[in-house]
């Protein structure tokens, strides 16, 4: 489940906006989270499959849940506008 509690990265001044237009049509395909991200065989994909599995617990066989987790907030959370991300650092 994503953690919506937790705060943004304080280094960041971010503009928030309306809904991310679209949002309804994006695509995910399970194969990208099964094959490469879940996957510990994949060459370069293991090393995020072994994130996931450490970090969160799950393996190829949550592919639909952690899809439903990252396509959900698409449509319900407000769009960032990251051309107006400005670090601290740089005077934001």
């Amino acid at each position: 489940m994503l953690r919506k509690d937790l705060p943004l990265p304080t280094q960041y001044n971010l503009t928030t906006m309306a809904l991310l237009p679209n949002a309804a049509s994006a695509v995910l395909d399970m194969r990208k989270l099964e094959e490469y991200c879940l996957s510990s065989a994949h060459p370069r994909g293991r090393h995020k499959a072994k994130l996931f599995r450490e970090a969160l617990g799950i393996g190829v066989s949550h592919a639909s849940w952690l899809r439903q987790q990252i396509l959900k907030p698409l449509v319900e959370a407000e769009a960032v506008d990251s051309n107006r991300m400005v670090t601290a650092d740089a005077g934001g």
